[in-house]
């Protein structure tokens, strides 16, 4: 019995010892998750413990989903944008030292300016690394207060200092070597001070009313780390042009990750850009590869292969109906500031006579012209400047084929019965200057035949150097008759037009030009600050320059980038061609 009674407390025993521990291991396991609208399981890593507190103080020991009080974002996936070029060589990364278009395609990705403009505008220009600025009364102190955390590409701060370093080694350049645009500000600007850690101060020698233009152009004022400068310079080269002319330092989007010369640049995003990446939408752009590709024929098949997804120009105007067509190409074809000038020597008889330059210009059938050169990619001029320049008047009197005036007119300046010969200058290997001869050569030669005068035009190709040494470089009277000019502005304002090629101290006065009224219009226009006597200024400089006549206002040459449809966000802007947004941009 007593036996009998120690077996059944034995056998309680070991149940009450089981039933203990059972208990205690349930005691330690961490109770099951609860689901409730403020308690979301993610399946990825919580950005931070203290977002997900366990419900009790002990750790589970097994991997079990941990709590977040909101879900955490999956990363978004981004994009390469692969630009295919004939023309990608960049002359020089250094952004006070260059002056091209191939440069300023990768210098606007890496560097920035105090200002810009925004979009497309040409006229709207906004803060960059500026964030306000204001003009004393006089116009002649520029104010800026900057933009705080903003980091350089070597980890270092912008501030003041980094822009009055910058400025100085912009000028010594120019003022020592005549590199880069600095002549935009050397006669403008007398000096730049920093006025405390986020403020800088331009005193100007003189009111200037484009100054503001001229600071958002393609090649304005960008900003590089003084620290880099300091770092890379060297006893021969303070300002550390050497290192700068491949490498940059600046406080854009993208930095350099590879340059290898004639094949390819490829661009990476600047994780601690100011602007940010965490908002950006998905196939945002943080990479960017720009391959050199010079046949068109290539060119247009990787374009078709999806192998590269953007060309900016660089096309033939033959293949853009094939790009039309197709569903998984747009072209972008858009007005641009780039115009044709053919001059006349206004010094050699017997383009020294008004009344020829005007029978000339009546001879030209300029719709003509651009529906042959052209293929209709662009229009007429109408005046000495392109239509989507602001200041651009549309009812200045204009040349408009008119054969049965310009005989009149030659016959009125003495010419019947006489022979002239005419000889027209163009850039060897363009194939837009070489028809526009080739036009010129049969409206002329028409006109002479209908008014009694034998005309002959000969078209002499020569290089770009020799046709400007030759045109500018010596007497007008052994320049050629007539040359071909190409212009695109430096910044956006009209002046940029006028006192280059139709002011009588213009370095591309290839008229040969002189007329006081006409330089003391735009001598003024230079300086005057009311925009309405500006702005009436500005039609009057145009209405004067066509009445004298001093070249063929060929066309306006429309801008066409072609790209891949799912790529997005590009935006163009005509002072920034052959460049992208590759920031704002994205890939579906």
């Amino acid at each position: 019995m007593n036996r009998g009674i120690s077996k059944l407390v034995l056998a309680i025993v070991i149940v009450l010892v089981i039933v203990v521990a059972i208990a205690a291991i349930m005691l330690t396991r961490a109770p099951p998750q609860r689901t409730t609208p403020t308690t979301v399981a993610s399946t990825t890593p919580s950005p931070s413990p203290k977002t997900s507190p366990s419900p009790t103080p002990t750790k589970s020991p097994s991997p079990t989903r941990s709590p977040s009080l909101s879900p955490s974002p999956t990363p978004v996936k981004c994009e390469t944008l692969t630009l295919g070029q004939p023309d990608m060589e960049p002359t020089i990364l250094d952004p006070h030292r260059f002056y091209d278009s191939e440069s300023g395609r990768v210098i606007r990705l890496v560097y920035e300016k105090l200002v810009d403009y925004e979009g497309s505008s040409v006229e709207k220009i906004v803060g960059v690394l500026a964030e306000r600025w204001e003009v004393s009364n006089d116009g002649k102190v520029w104010t800026f207060y900057l933009r705080k955390g903003v980091k350089f590409h070597d980890g270092t701060s912008f501030n003041s200092t980094a822009v009055v370093v910058s400025w100085n080694r912009f000028m010594y350049i120019y003022n020592t070597t005549g590199e880069g645009a600095g002549w935009l500000f050397a006669d403008i600007v007398d000096k730049v001070e920093a006025v405390d850690t986020y403020t800088v101060k331009f005193v100007l020698k003189q009111p200037v009313p484009d100054f503001l233009a001229r600071m958002a152009a393609l090649w304005g004022f960008y900003v590089v780390s003084p620290t880099c400068i300091e770092k890379h310079k060297t006893a021969d080269d303070p300002w550390a042009t050497k290192w700068l002319h491949e490498h940059e330092c600046g406080t854009g989007p993208y930095v350099l990750k590879e340059w290898k010369h004639h094949q390819y640049i490829i661009l990476e995003k600047f994780d601690d850009y100011w602007r940010g990446w965490k908002d950006k939408p998905a196939g945002y752009i943080c990479k960017v590869v720009i391959k050199e590709i010079t046949e068109t024929a290539t060119l247009k098949l990787a374009l078709l292969k999806g192998e590269i997804d953007m060309v900016l120009g660089g096309t033939t105007y033959e293949d853009i109906p094939v790009f039309k067509k197709r569903k998984d190409i747009v072209v972008y074809e858009n007005p641009s500031f780039n115009v044709l000038y053919v001059f006349f020597n206004t010094k050699k008889p017997p383009l020294d006579n008004l009344k020829v330059r005007q029978a000339l210009s009546y001879a030209v059938n300029y719709e003509e012209m651009v529906k042959v050169v052209l293929l209709g990619h662009g229009k007429p001029m109408k005046g000495p400047l392109p239509s989507s320049m602001p200041g651009w008047d549309p009812n200045v009197p204009m040349y408009t084929y008119d054969l049965d005036k310009a005989v009149s007119l030659l016959k009125e300046a003495g010419l019947e019965g006489k022979e002239v010969k005419l000889v027209y200058a163009y850039v060897q290997g363009d194939e837009t200057e070489r028809k526009v001869g080739e036009l010129l050569k049969r409206y002329f030669e028409a006109l002479g035949e209908k008014a009694g005068v034998k005309i002959t035009v000969e078209l002499q190709p020569m290089t770009w150097d020799t046709l400007y040494n030759l045109v500018m470089g010596g007497e007008p009277e052994n320049a050629p008759d007539m040359a071909a000019l190409y212009w695109w502005p430096d910044y956006v304002d009209p002046v940029d037009y006028f006192f280059p090629m139709f002011h009588s101290e213009g370095s591309y006065n290839f008229a040969h030009l002189s007329d006081s009224k006409l330089d003391e219009m735009i001598d003024k226009a230079s300086v005057e600050l009311d925009k309405a006597k500006r702005a009436e200024l500005i039609k009057e400089i145009q209405k004067r320059i066509v009445e004298l006549a001093p070249a063929v206002f060929c066309f306006e040459l429309d801008q066409i980038d072609v790209a891949r449809a799912n790529v997005h966000g590009y935006v163009y802007n005509p002072l920034f061609i052959l460049t992208v947004n590759a920031y704002d941009m994205w890939k579906s």
